[in-house]
């Protein structure tokens, strides 16, 4: 059995984006393989230790966050401790606060960094910060990409080839409540267009709102985020789309079961994966996403479990949709190849068990 100290800005449930998904489902994932796991992160709650869901989270506090980098004074001195109880580091990239206490020398263990993105928005801080970044992957025993299609695009991962593994997200198989897909039937019926997600700048949502005028079927969005306002007034005068706002596991796999596809216009690169698109593979889904140089190219095979439209292109994104509601059929025989897909190289015992793999490759 390994002692895995999983490092991290953030953690489930304080938040609740892919990555903080992510780790929840590896350290569960682990467990059963007998591995034990930690986070170590920074809150504005912490300092605490507290267990989540059988794994022991260890949080220094967060004092101010910049560019969407927490910053701790009390961070280095909590992953010196911690790093005594692990036999392996595993990092979540980028976070530059533990590429700058790794830097220093803070903890001895080897250590192994997944790679989740680029530096995509802050154009003008990515310069300042790439030589620590990039000294930092260069000390990993291993660097993982979650898709092949990510790491021959990425720049920073072009240096890093020789130590470069693939090693998709996962997630666990979900059973559905038959009560709550009672309540959306009575609710919203059923056969729509659904997206669940944050409503984030590069999830091309406005994208989806200009598509759903010109379609008669139900078009739902799920999730809240720094953009709902705006794309609320964007949506006034477009009867059939609807906002949900806010729901949780339990009734987004309702809603998903009760849909006819899965819409996911993200337009631009900061969408590096898409576990979204995982959870609608694992429900069946025939998905539509965009075409561009990251993970749901991957993840939905055009033709296949799918189709992929021109990124940004909403009248491309009104046809496939168009396509899909005029043929039952093809949603159909397309969801069943995403579920297909899904058991075969989605599901989190794949993952976990190739995270395993590695640890003990590299001497955890």
């Amino acid at each position: 059995m390994s002692k895995i100290l999983h490092v991290y800005r953030t953690h489930y449930p304080e938040t609740q984006g892919g990555i903080e998904e992510h780790l929840r489902q590896l350290c569960r994932g682990l467990a059963r393989l007998g591995h034990e796991s930690r986070i170590l992160t920074v809150s504005p709650q912490g300092p605490f230790v507290r267990e989540v869901e059988g794994t022991t989270v260890v949080a220094a506090r967060r004092l101010l966050e910049v560019s969407s980098t927490g910053l701790s004074l009390d961070f280095i001195s909590r992953l010196r401790e911690q790093s005594r109880w692990a036999d392996l580091v595993h990092y979540q990239f980028p976070w530059p606060m533990a590429d700058l206490a790794q830097s220093l020398g803070v903890q001895k263990r080897p250590y192994i960094v997944s790679y989740q993105s680029d530096i995509v928005r802050q154009t003008l801080l990515e310069p300042l910060y790439r030589p620590l970044g990039q000294h930092f992957l260069a000390g990993a025993s291993a660097v993982v990409a979650s898709t092949p299609v990510y790491a021959r695009s990425s720049p920073w991962l072009a240096q890093h080839q020789d130590r470069l593994h693939i090693i998709p997200l996962g997630l666990d198989d979900v059973s559905v409540d038959a009560q709550r897909v009672r309540h959306w039937r009575a609710e919203v019926g059923e056969d729509f267009f659904l997206f669940v997600g944050v409503l984030r700048y590069y999830k091309g949502l406005h994208l989806l709102i200009d598509a759903a005028r010109y379609q008669h079927r139900q078009v739902l969005i799920a999730g809240q985020g720094p953009l709902e306002g705006r794309l609320r007034a964007q949506a006034r005068s477009c009867p059939q789309l609807r906002f949900l706002g806010a729901i949780d596991d339990a009734d987004k796999f309702a809603l998903l079961s009760l849909a006819r596809a899965f819409v996911f216009p993200s337009h631009l690169r900061s969408e590096a994966y898409g576990l979204s698109l995982v959870e609608a593979a694992m429900m069946g889904k025939a998905m539509i996403t965009s075409d561009m140089d990251s993970g749901p190219r991957w993840i939905n095979i055009h033709g296949q479990t799918g189709l992929s439209v021109k990124a940004g292109d909403s009248d491309d994104l009104l046809a496939a949709m168009q396509r899909l509601d005029g043929d039952a059929d093809l949603a159909q025989r397309m969801g069943q190849a995403a579920r297909a897909r899904y058991l075969d190289a989605l599901h989190s015992e794949q993952m976990c068990a190739a995270y395993a793999r590695l640890y003990a490759q590299v001497g955890a």
